[in-house]
């Protein structure tokens, strides 16, 4: 028989992938809610489970978490300034106020108990299978539905995760997300995450493990057809590259998953047409070699005047909008109701205009500072990558109403300031900081 503590010790490891799963389910609905204030508010089982395991596990562990507490001065004043701000600028002359606040809550306050939590939680093997599992789970749907895409039996598996209404006329590649480009990007940094955990904890990855997860990954990253998953992954391996060459170790893991890119990358071109055509379009080297023409001299130019402007316009416009408001914005997620008349988007494709708009110039400032903080104390030299694949990507992207990501970057925060690896012996040893720079952590 399982004891207590083994029991909750179990959980501790398990909390994130189980996190992660729930997320992956907010369309699969238990109640159609009423509206509140013109907000539509639904029970769905990725609101039930997330609840469950968030309040069982403050239960569990809720002296380890207040002992995770920040301790700095510093750093209390910069996240409840953020917090402030941010909830303070959709309250001004906006007639959605409702929804600006249901979004920092879902944000802001969810990612903010989501890193105290996590940073008290727990890397083991039993984890990493876990992650891996929903990373296998993902992609069998990924391949499945690029394979099987109009049938009925693929249509009503995703009504599970997805609306029926927000199925219909979808072309993506896994539609158990929104669209196609969360789906590669998330691909894009689990890779770079298992990377940097094999790097830290080196002991408790099999590399055929990691490799077939990697695999995955790339597979999954590529069917998606996303160009920004592609660049996030290669600006991940770039900054594995720096600490591989200098410190001499690592190389050949690091090789083979460049190469399983590389060859991914190549066969998609070959078998993916759109994924061809939308790279043809920057790169015309490729659009010539996938037609088997000659290559000059002037095909080795990126062309990127037919994919820039309309990411430009759209950020142009935000920058324009957000100086009418510029001190605490025009409140959460506002962009949807003010912009997408003018940009036909749904949000401005960069994560930091985004707050920008959103929360004013002292929001973005403070948000500029909590990620200089971050950086600041970064446990490890291996932690540069998934961080740095996290902000080229939020370059192009917005992704803050996405629950797995949500998650997913609460916990690459956790794991990148923290040793969540209570076995000193389970890991490397060569990067971590030592016992007494415990104390200089968030």
């Amino acid at each position: 028989m399982i004891s207590n503590t083994a029991a909750e010790n179990r959980f501790k490891e398990l909390f994130f992938p189980l996190l992660l799963f729930f997320s992956l389910l907010d369309g699969a609905r238990l109640l159609e809610g009423k509206h509140v204030a013109g907000v539509p508010f639904n029970v769905n089982i990725s609101d039930v489970g997330m609840f469950v395991c968030l309040v069982l596990y403050m239960g569990l562990f809720s002296k380890e978490i207040i002992a995770a507490l920040p301790r700095s001065v510093v750093i209390l004043v910069l996240v409840m300034a953020f917090m402030a701000v941010t909830l303070a600028g959709g309250f001004f002359a906006n007639p959605y106020w409702m929804i600006s606040l249901k979004y920092w809550i879902k944000i802001y306050v969810m990612f903010g108990l989501l890193v105290i939590l996590f940073r008290t939680s727990t890397i083991s093997k039993a984890m990493i299978y876990l992650f891996c599992g929903i990373i296998v789970f993902l992609n069998l749907v990924g391949i499945l539905e690029y394979c099987y895409p109009k049938t009925q039996s693929m249509q009503d598996f995703l009504v599970i995760f997805r609306t029926p209404e927000s199925l219909e006329g979808s072309s993506a590649v896994s539609s158990i997300f929104v669209n196609q480009n969360i789906y590669g990007v998330l691909n894009s940094l689990f890779l770079i995450a298992f990377m940097a955990i094999h790097f830290n904890y080196r002991h408790l990855i099999d590399k055929a493990f990691l490799f077939s997860a990697i695999m995955l990954c790339s597979v999954g990253m590529f069917l998606s057809t996303s160009r920004n998953a592609l660049f996030t992954a290669l600006t991940g391996l770039l900054f594995l590259a720096f600490p591989v060459l200098k410190k001499g170790r690592g190389l050949k893991s690091l090789l083979v998953v460049t190469s399983i890119v590389v060859v991914s990358f190549v066969v998609s071109m070959s078998v993916i047409p759109n994924y061809a055509n939308r790279f043809g379009k920057t790169l015309t080297i490729l659009s010539r070699l996938i037609v088997h023409q000659a290559v000059t001299l002037g095909d080795l130019e990126i062309n990127v005047s037919k994919v820039i402007p309309a990411r430009v316009s759209c950020w142009k416009t935000g920058i324009e909008q957000a100086m009418e408001r510029p001190l605490l914005g025009w409140g959460n997620c506002m962009a949807y109701f003010h912009l997408k008349p003018v940009t036909k988007l749904d949000h401005l494709h960069n994560a930091f205009l985004e707050i920008l708009y959103s929360n004013g110039t002292i929001g973005f400032a403070l948000f500029l500072a909590l990620i200089a903080l971050w950086l600041a104390k970064l446990r490890s030299v291996w932690c540069w990558a998934p961080v740095a694949a996290t902000l080229f990507m939020s370059l192009f992207e917005t992704f803050f109403v996405i629950a797995p990501w949500v998650v997913f970057t609460a916990w690459l925060v956790a794991f990148t300031t923290r040793d969540l690896t209570e076995n000193r012996n389970d890991s490397s040893g060569e990067d971590l900081q030592s016992p007494q720079d415990e104390g200089r952590q968030l």
